[in-house]
């Protein structure tokens, strides 16, 4: 927002940073400045000081990104950026400084949601599967606000999602205008690709790359064969002695057997969390006010998934959590899919259902 224009508004603005806490619950920095108010709710992962605080700033330039920057020690390393920190976010703004925004994005290997200004200039950009959220609206002024929370922007109107794969540039002297600088086409081209022989090596390296942290790391197991994949290949990578598993379910649950079938198996230190039906239908409003959605389908699938976050979170140190989410669409494992007339009619879904994976 652009707080010259709100003076009346600034502390409301402020306070609807508590929406944010659940994004980051470890730190709060905001910075009022003329041409706008930023918020930064920080989950410490990599470099836990204060170097790798946000919002990061160079001369006039601000930057915030909710993500997680892949192989940045390889851009570091070949653009000779010089970082103040050791956060895998920094190599944005450098990377920004060298090359431009466009051709940033295109280098960036990960999971983000990007703001960044310059001047009058405002860029934005999500990354192609939208992993990370972000949403943006326009006040009754038409200035505009930006959140990784849609509750943030109840004071919008026309709140909606970002695209993802895109990158938009907002002129502050133009009122209400977006360009749209790039749109990352990549996604089916890169599913073709995965032929049988290369699925392997291409689900350890996405494995192996997401180990990226100064703070522990835990995994979701279902016992289902997209967790349990993901169990084995960090055991192998790890140990089983640093491999922490959790799974939820309700007493008799099918996935608690088989989860702890296995954990024994690969021998990791397994919690099992039990919850009732009446644990479920309480903790449903603050699912809704959590995922700002009423989305039915969002809702059920993140009851149990929200009761196991919120188990970790308030009982261990575990701030990585890996699990098995997405597989279904990328590898047509839903039933339905029995049902495709042909192979490219399945695909062809697959890609669909990627692509709106975003918004459930």
């Amino acid at each position: 927002i652009l707080c010259k224009y709100f003076p009346n508004k600034l502390s409301e603005i402020l306070e609807k940073s508590v929406y944010l806490e659940k994004r980051g619950p470890d730190k709060c920095i905001s910075i009022v400045k003329q041409d706008g108010i930023y918020i930064f709710r920080r989950l410490s992962i990599n470099d836990t000081s204060s170097q790798g605080d946000q919002p990061m700033t160079s001369g006039d330039i601000l930057m915030m990104c909710n993500g997680e920057i892949y192989k940045n020690e390889q851009l570091r390393e070949e653009y000779n950026l010089i970082c103040k920190s050791k956060s895998d976010c920094e190599v944005i703004l450098r990377l920004y400084e060298k090359i431009g925004f466009v051709e940033m994005i295109k280098k960036l290997d990960g999971v983000f949601a990007i703001i960044l200004v310059d001047g009058d200039k405002t860029y934005l950009a999500r990354d192609r599967i939208g992993v990370r959220p972000l949403f943006f609206g326009w006040t009754e002024e038409n200035f505009l606000s930006i959140s990784s929370v849609p509750n943030v922007l109840d004071f919008c109107k026309d709140v909606v999602d970002f695209p993802v794969g895109t990158v938009f540039l907002h002129d502050k002297n133009i009122k209400k205008s977006f360009n749209i600088l790039y749109e990352d086409k990549i996604l089916p081209s890169i599913l073709r690709e995965y032929k049988e022989n290369s699925l392997k090596t291409a689900l350890i390296n996405a494995v192996k790359k997401r180990l990226i942290s100064d703070r522990p790391i835990g995994c979701l197991l279902s016992g289902g064969l997209d967790s349990s994949l993901v169990t084995a290949i960090l055991v192998n990578l790890l140990g089983n002695e640093n491999v922490r598993t959790y799974s939820i379910g309700m007493k008799g649950s099918t996935d608690l057997y088989y989860a702890n079938k296995v954990a024994k198996y690969f021998n990791t230190k397994h919690t099992e969390v039990i919850f009732t039906p009446e644990d479920g239908f309480d903790i449903i409003p603050e699912v809704i006010e959590t995922l700002g959605s009423y989305d039915i389908t969002t809702i059920r699938a993140s009851v149990g998934m929200y009761l196991i976050s919120k188990y970790i979170s308030e009982n261990t140190d575990d701030r990585v959590i890996f699990s098995g989410e997405g597989s279904d669409e990328i590898l047509c494992g839903y039933l339905y899919f029995h049902n495709a007339p042909t192979p490219d009619d399945a695909y062809n879904e697959s890609v669909r259902l990627i692509q709106n994976l975003y918004l459930y």
